[in-house]
């Protein structure tokens, strides 16, 4: 019976949830400081890194290296054609590799042997008189 006989306060409810919403940004005020000194590494880091390519390609004292930086779109359309040329370029070397591998199975065919050795490799097919060559024996002979 007591709580309800306890008046409500609308002022000072809307302002408990402004002391708490202070509160919760104070916590992300106090990380956020916590957290700036890493981000100023990173930050140095990644401005060196962007000073190395800007001297690399020549262009060091640039006042704004953003606008060197290429659209989307063309950024899209220069590597589906580096895509493209790449898988030309593969089917282009397995396609001279096949051809190199022709040309030497060729040669080896085209190789002539000697008499005396094409009369040897003809003779180990003539049987002796007397005997017949049988095609067809065992179990395939049916």
């Amino acid at each position: 019976m007591r709580i309800a006989s306890v008046d409500v306060d609308e002022a000072i409810l809307a302002i408990s949830e402004r002391v708490r919403a202070l509160a919760d940004r104070k916590v992300r005020y106090v990380s956020a400081g916590l957290d700036l000194p890493s981000r100023r590494t990173e930050l140095q880091i990644l401005d060196k890194a962007v000073a190395i390519c800007l001297a690399a390609l020549g262009r060091s004292s640039e006042p704004d290296p953003a606008t060197l930086l290429l659209p989307a779109a063309t950024i899209g359309a220069v590597r589906a054609m580096l895509e493209e040329r790449s898988g030309i370029a593969t089917s282009v070397r397995v396609a001279r590799n096949e051809a190199a591998a022709a040309l030497d199975a060729l040669q080896a065919a085209r190789e002539r042997v000697a008499a005396d050795e094409f009369i040897r490799r003809f003779l180990l097919h003539v049987l002796p008189r007397g005997f017949h060559r049988i095609r067809h024996y065992g179990l395939l002979a049916g």
